[in-house]
């Protein structure tokens, strides 16, 4: 800087990759973006999970309705020899 005649020393220009250059409306519209898609995913979660629920107590409404007993024992006896496979 001195060296070439000036006294004012020049400012560092420093690019962070991390940092979007985005504006308020551009930034906002990202966010809400990615807030649907999560409340998106989140919901087709709880309905896998209702959906598999409903099937389990219609398993057990077929199999009361067959004359088999049906206790949490079964259930549990079930789970390990899944689980063991």
């Amino acid at each position: 800087m001195a060296k070439y005649g000036n006294p004012i020393p020049e400012e560092e220009v420093i690019e962070d990759k991390l940092v979007l250059d985005l504006d308020i409306e551009k930034a906002i519209w990202l966010i809400q973006k990615n807030e649907r898609g999560r409340q998106g995913i989140d919901r087709a979660i709880l309905a896998k999970n209702l959906r598999k629920t409903e099937q389990k107590k219609a398993e057990r409404q077929k199999k009361i309705a067959e004359g088999i007993e049906v206790a949490e024992d079964t259930e549990r006896e079930d789970a390990v020899i899944v689980v063991q496979k």
